[in-house]
């Protein structure tokens, strides 16, 4: 068991199928236990690969994010990245979400 965290990402996006493939995209680890076991019997122990995955939180309004984002830095687990829809019809726009999100962590990757 890894004591490692993953890296957080933020995605605020209407379409849950777009929420659903960033997050089936981005939230498994990039390489197989199998292609490690393989790279092993290969080349003997090798140093631990870096854990590639990530902890993906998906929204469908900005202030659903915002709230998440909030309980983030209060836990001292802030968000590596956020993806955010641009063409939002319920809660904040992009842009107001945005700009809270700058607010609350300004240097945060969008």
């Amino acid at each position: 068991m890894s004591l490692h965290r993953p890296h957080r990402l933020l995605i605020v996006d209407e379409d849950a199928v777009v929420r659903r493939d960033i997050t089936r995209t981005l939230g498994q680890p990039l390489q197989s236990d199998d292609l490690e076991a393989l790279e092993q019997r290969l080349f003997g122990a090798a140093p631990a690969a870096a854990d590639t995955s990530f902890r993906v939180d998906g929204f469908a309004r900005g202030d659903e994010a915002l709230e998440a984002a909030r309980a983030a830095a209060a836990a001292n687990e802030h968000y590596a990245m956020a993806f955010i829809g641009l063409d939002v019809s319920r809660g904040p726009t992009a842009l107001a979400t945005l700009a809270s999100l700058r607010e609350l962590q300004p240097n945060l990757p969008v």
